[in-house]
């Protein structure tokens, strides 16, 4: 990073917390990324890109198994996953925690994790996992452990034999275990130990896809099951879980695709990779080795080569929805808002390119857009103009994708287009330069789709006050200003002392007509930044009207 780029990344960081605990230092930092929770300095839960993780990790396991009475989850952390198991009807929810500081910690994320703490169903029981399984008088029926990566001196220990053994004992008849298993940081052979590892305990282990860098290992009764009416009736119950499912995309059936690998595929995979047990703790000596010799893309490469069934069992669904092209395109939509950026273009390669279909066409030039394969995507829409000309979606992508083919003469943008490193990079550069475009030209469809790129990054990034902004500030020059509010005062949440979010959301306010509210952001505003004339200017002018129309 070098000294100057230190200095960037230390000015940009604010500390919230550090405490010195019983067992770990536990400290709580907000940057521009988001608000991350470290412990011992290595970040272990955030509001940013964890949160698909966090999140369904809590969901999975009551959407997969009806009459879920008592959990345990091993780990607080940002207590992100133990809100989300608050919106499910259990009876008791136990989290068991090792270092007491974690409490104060979880208090930074108090929005993300909807104040589980507070929920009376929600009892912390300080302590180690294993130990508090060992002793634990009544069965669990969901188990979930998300401990830190195995790599972590120690932390092995809860993916050993031994330790599901534990689990299972405590686990009830038709319970379900639910384990985080990351993507990153660790080498193939590791990966398959763990799976084997946790499948020589539990017979009928599934593999989901939490995020593009994480994975859960979801243990059953028996053979895994979505059943997409319990998932409906869940979904009308808990506005929580509608808040959840509409933010990452896992509505309208769509959780279907996060499935992976299913239990034979899986034991597949995993053949003839050794096991991890206490006296033979394998993976605490190999799992620091892949710390900067391993590659995330080939793990998942690897796994999804072992696959030869594409969606789970699914109950009370149309099967017409799950079936041929359309599948794998939603398939490859659903994986792009997660940033799963391999799984999408899999998915894409099985579409086919023969049907004549003006929807399909559409689809994968929006899909091959939206990953960055500009040529190719411009093909596929002028391909589908000539089906349906008049479609508006279709015009949209059209005219983003000729508008991106004629940065030849804007060499800059075209410098900026070119530049993007990893597929990560598409969505926000793409954002940035349509963004520009739409400014000087005015047009609708460029402005659009610059919106929609830029929530597909808010999505992936939700803690990022930036990003908030971003969204907030192009809804505001869209005229959309009711909605512009509601993103604003998201990142106003996140990063409270910024005087330009306050500032926007003052002009946003103003424009919905709510003049007394947008004083009072106006207000804010000037006092974080009492230099900045431009709050000053509004709120004048703002008064002055109020005058004026009594």
């Amino acid at each position: 990073m070098g000294g100057e780029g230190l200095r960037r990344f230390a000015a940009d960081r604010e500390l919230l917390f550090y405490d010195e605990g019983i067992s770990t230092t536990v400290s709580v930092a907000r940057d521009p990324g988001g608000t991350v929770l470290t412990v011992n300095g290595k970040g272990d839960a955030s509001n940013d890109a964890d949160m698909q993780t966090q999140v369904l990790s809590g969901h999975i396991g009551p959407l997969l198994q009806q009459g879920l009475r008592r959990a345990l989850v091993i780990g607080l952390a940002s207590g992100v996953t133990v809100g989300a198991v608050t919106q499910h009807p259990l009876d008791v929810i136990d989290v068991a925690e090792l270092e007491p500081a974690m409490v104060e910690a979880s208090a930074f994320f108090a929005v993300e994790n909807r104040r589980a703490l507070a929920d009376p169903r929600v009892r912390v029981v300080e302590g180690d996992g294993r130990s508090i399984l060992a002793t634990a008088t009544q069965p669990y029926d969901l188990i979930i452990s998300e401990p830190s990566n195995p790599w972590i001196a120690g932390v092995a220990s809860l993916f050993t034999k031994d330790f599901y053994e534990a689990a299972r004992r405590r686990l009830s008849p038709n319970g379900v275990f639910v384990q985080w298993l990351q993507n990153y940081s660790i080498f193939p052979r590791d990966m398959q130990m763990v799976v084997r590892t946790f499948q020589e305990v539990f017979p009928h282990v599934s593999i989901w896809a939490a995020s593009p860098n994480d994975f859960l290992l979801v243990a059953t009764p028996g053979t895994v099951q979505l059943d997409q009416q319990l998932v409906a009736r869940r979904l009308a119950e808990s506005p929580g879980l509608r808040e959840d499912f509409e933010r990452f995309g896992w509505a309208d059936g769509d959780l279907a695709f996060r499935f992976f690998l299913g239990e034979e595929d899986a034991r597949r995979y995993a053949a003839g990779a050794p096991l991890n047990t206490d006296d033979h703790p394998m993976l605490e000596f190999s799992a620091p080795l892949a710390l900067y010799g391993s590659s995330s893309q080939k793990n998942e490469e690897l796994l999804r080569s072992f696959r030869t069934r594409e969606l789970p069992e699914l109950a009370g669904a149309d099967p017409r929805q799950f079936k041929g092209p359309t599948a794998h395109l939603r398939a490859a939509w659903s994986a792009w808002r997660a940033g799963h950026f391999g799984e999408a273009r899999y998915q894409l390669q099985k579409v086919g390119f023969e049907e004549r279909d003006a929807r399909l066409a559409l689809e994968r030039g929006r899909v091959l857009f939206l990953l960055g394969d500009l040529g190719e995507a411009r093909k596929q829409l002028h391909a589908a103009a000539l089906l349906a000309p008049d479609d508006p979606e279709l015009r949209r992508y059209l005219r983003a994708t000729d508008a991106l083919a004629a940065l030849r003469a804007r060499p800059a943008l075209a410098e900026k287009v070119n530049a993007i490193g990893s597929p990560g990079e598409t969505r926000g550069v793409l954002a940035e330069v349509l963004l520009i475009l739409a400014r000087e030209s005015k047009d609708p469809d460029l402005y659009a789709t610059a919106l929609e790129l830029f929530q597909a990054d808010l999505t992936l990034s939700p803690g990022s006050y930036v990003k908030a902004n971003a969204v907030g500030g192009v809804l505001l020059e869209m005229e959309r200003p009711g909605e512009a509010a509601q993103v604003l005062r998201r990142a106003v949440a996140l990063k409270p002392t910024l005087a330009a979010t306050h500032f926007n959301l003052g002009l946003a306010l103003e424009r919905e007509g709510k003049g007394a509210e947008a004083e009072k952001a106006y207000e804010e505003a000037i006092r974080l930044d009492p230099a900045w004339p431009k709050p000053r200017e509004k709120l004048a002018a703002l008064r002055r009207s109020a005058a004026t129309a009594k």
